[in-house]
């Protein structure tokens, strides 16, 4: 089933670099770098500043996904703001690829083994956003969240996290073009066995190009797919307990 959601993360990352004429639709991501009067924000979407409306309140440094709109006089509002999570920030590219997983994943005592891992690969960081991810890959592996980086096709670091057994695995795909993407894997064991997909999307506008392409996400009996604009994450951690580590 590992591959399984492999497979999907890449097929997610293709379809948002294909897709460009429907990326005008599909979240971005915005910086609030300062709020200007009551509903007025100076922020920063990729290499631009702008001057953007949102009547709902933003906080000054927080990241956000929204989707872009011009109203009657041209001005650019922001709809369906969503806080990122904060992990998405820390997202390093590290050494925990598909084959250390696969062999890891393989032992009687998976967790553990990736724990070991992951410590040792703490002991040979050259930075301290390295070492700050791997602390949340560690603390992630505690409450048994596999958490595992990658790239997107604009080189953007994306973030899946996966948990459950051998019968479910339940994820999240945490990305920068897509908003949040949640699911579940189930093997039905029964006199005809299925492996049933279940999709849900925090943005409409990713949900619709999930159903768009369905026969991308091939290998699965059964496909369902559906909007829930609360969708959070499977595993998040404070700032002060990746720095604790370190202490």
């Amino acid at each position: 089933m590992l591959r399984k959601i492999t497979q999907i993360a890449k097929t997610l990352d293709t379809l948002s670099a294909k897709n460009l004429h429907f990326n005008a639709r599909l979240p971005v991501t915005l910086h609030v770098l300062k709020k200007l009067n009551n509903y007025e924000y100076l922020v920063q979407i990729g290499t631009k500043t702008l001057q953007t409306t949102s009547y709902k309140p933003l906080v000054i440094g927080q990241k956000y996904w929204g989707q872009m709109n011009n109203d009657r006089f041209s001005n650019i509002v922001l709809s369906n703001i969503t806080p990122q999570p904060k992990a998405l920030a820390i997202v390093q590219i590290s050494m925990l690829d598909s084959i250390t997983l696969q062999e890891t994943l393989a032992s009687q005592k998976p967790f553990a083994a990736l724990g070991e891992f992951v410590i040792s690969q703490m002991q040979n960081t050259h930075s301290k956003e390295e070492f700050q991810y791997l602390g949340f890959v560690l603390l992630g592996l505690g409450q048994k969240v596999l958490n595992i980086s990658f790239e997107d096709k604009g080189k953007k670091p994306c973030l899946l996290q996966i948990k459950g057994d051998k019968q479910i695995l339940i994820f999240r795909a945490i990305m920068p073009t897509l908003g949040i993407i949640g699911g579940m894997i189930s093997f039905i064991d029964s006199l005809h066995p299925r492996l049933r997909l279940d999709i849900k999307t925090n943005f409409e506008s990713t949900l619709w190009l999930l159903e768009q392409n369905l026969k991308s996400l091939g290998g699965f009996d059964e496909v369902s797919l559906r909007h829930d604009a609360k969708l959070k994450v499977l595993f998040e951690t404070q700032e002060d307990n990746l720095l604790n580590l370190r202490g």
